[in-house]
């Protein structure tokens, strides 16, 4: 997302009558995704990137994040969602939002199969190769080899990793009006050497 600049973040929810029918197999919420960016497709001149995402609430209740290029005409989207749930969206302005929607977005991503809405964690535009990045950003699981390589070095005894509070999890509140701080990030779970 920070490298392609797919800023315009959004948020894709299903009415409860939409939830029922996709619990009950009579609904394939990713074809009607699909369907409506095809709609979306033929009044939107050219083709376009995005990325969606799947999730389930602390609830269970499954929605979708969806990341557009910046300044996306979301009217578009909104229109033809509307039968679906609610679609909501905002432009994130700046660099250090915009890396942390990222994070947010694949706080799920280490998850096994059965506890993600879909086996693909994310599905992107026909055609569209994201460019990636690499920012020297370590998973969960690679920072708690770290932290164990590194206390071994120096003798030191680990009581408790505990990395199943990663980054931001809980939200990220970004259809609020708060100004973001520079800084640092949430730290990935709790650590006790």
């Amino acid at each position: 997302m920070y490298t392609n600049k797919l800023a315009c973040a959004s948020y894709l929810s299903f009415t409860d009558e939409r939830i029922e029918a996709i619990t009950q197999g009579k609904l394939d919420p990713m074809h009607q995704f699909r369907l409506m960016m095809r709609n979306v497709h033929k009044y939107h001149s050219g083709k376009f990137p995005y990325v969606v995402v799947p999730e389930f609430s602390a609830t269970k209740r499954l929605h979708l994040h969806l990341m557009l290029p910046a300044n996306f005409n979301f009217d578009l989207i909104e229109d033809r969602w509307s039968k679906h749930g609610i679609a909501q969206h905002c432009q994130i302005t700046s660099e250090l939002d915009l890396i942390r929607m990222g994070f947010y977005l694949g706080k799920d991503f280490d998850e096994p199969v059965g506890k993600r809405p879909f086996e693909r964690r994310m599905t992107t535009a026909p055609s569209f190769k994201p460019k990636p990045k690499n920012y020297g950003l370590l998973t969960a699981a690679e920072v708690e080899q770290l932290v164990i390589k590194m206390a071994n070095n120096v003798g030191t005894e680990i009581t408790e990793f505990d990395s199943t509070t990663p980054w931001l999890r809980g939200g990220f509140t970004w259809f609020d009006t708060r100004t973001t701080e520079p800084g640092g990030y949430t730290p990935v779970g709790k650590l006790k050497i």
